[in-house]
């Protein structure tokens, strides 16, 4: 499994709009508006990296009103157990 935050900058006043369109795409676990020098914070998850590259570039960066992605991989998260 590949995760990653995806960190994005909207429009004004589309940030609901937005939060609501992501969460209509199965690979997205949670999204947040936040403040600050994004607008919105996505948790995705794919099987991976190549559907990652295809989520954000076919869907994600094609949704009217975002401006610019940031895409940020997880290397290894210290609450899951060690294989």
């Amino acid at each position: 499994m590949v995760r990653a935050v995806l960190l994005l900058n909207v429009n004004p006043t589309r940030e609901k709009i937005i939060a609501e369109r992501l969460l209509e795409i199965p690979q997205i676990v949670e999204v947040l508006v936040t403040f600050g020098d994004y607008d919105v914070f996505a948790l995705v998850e794919t099987n991976s990296p190549q559907e990652l590259a295809h989520l954000v570039t076919s869907k994600i960066r094609k949704i009217p009103g975002v401006n610019r992605t940031a895409t940020l991989l997880e290397a290894y998260n210290p609450k899951e157990p060690k294989n």
